[in-house]
């Protein structure tokens, strides 16, 4: 088994779509035994009119990989196996698809759920002024708050948190519902 990425090519001439218009449709490349497992879907939509979607997976290993449309393959090295580099590159998506902005509500919302909204006020305690007021207005009155600001970047690890769980806060975060006053009261059975 071969890991590889492909694109799309024209769906009777075989031909890449960013080499010219797919007048009859996209498909991937014939590659024996292709099978797709993912997407780069972090880059989507693409607009650069030099840029095409990369799709990842395998293919067998008698496979023909110079056909058109096959854009890597990931090949054995002498430090690192094509699968390693192949789960490199679905990590670093992975990575690429966790949300990075929520809104004030929702990332306040998250905080109360892990009972870590109060000590947000205290991590501001050890900054010296006039950055300590910057940092309180910021947090008061942003609109978004963004998990790769500098803000936050300092925030997170004086609160307690890992990078791992910086970026679970985030997904909790942007899966917040508005509060439903008659749900919290069935769940704490009043």
């Amino acid at each position: 088994m071969k890991y590889i990425a492909v694109t799309y090519v024209d769906n009777k001439t075989g031909i890449p779509g960013f080499k010219e218009p797919m007048k009859n449709g996209p498909r991937h490349p014939d590659v024996k035994g292709l099978h797709i497992e993912w997407w780069d879907q972090s880059r989507w939509p693409i607009t650069h009119p030099d840029a095409y979607p990369l799709f990842y997976g395998t293919c067998d290993d008698d496979a023909d990989l110079k056909l058109p449309g096959v854009m890597h393959v990931f090949e054995d090295k002498e430090d690192i196996t094509g699968e390693e580099q192949y789960n490199k590159v679905w990590n670093q998506e992975i990575e690429a698809r966790l949300p990075t902005v929520a809104s004030a509500r929702q990332i306040r919302l998250a905080l109360v759920d892990v009972g870590l909204l109060d000590s947000v006020q205290d991590a501001f305690a050890d900054l010296a002024e006039p950055l300590k007021t910057k940092a309180q207005i910021e947090w008061e009155y942003a609109t978004e708050i963004e998990k790769n600001s500098p803000l936050i970047q300092n925030l997170y690890p004086k609160l307690g948190l890992s990078k791992e769980q910086l970026d679970d806060l985030f997904v909790a975060a942007v899966g917040m519902r508005p509060t439903d006053p008659n749900e919290t009261n069935q769940e704490e059975g009043v």
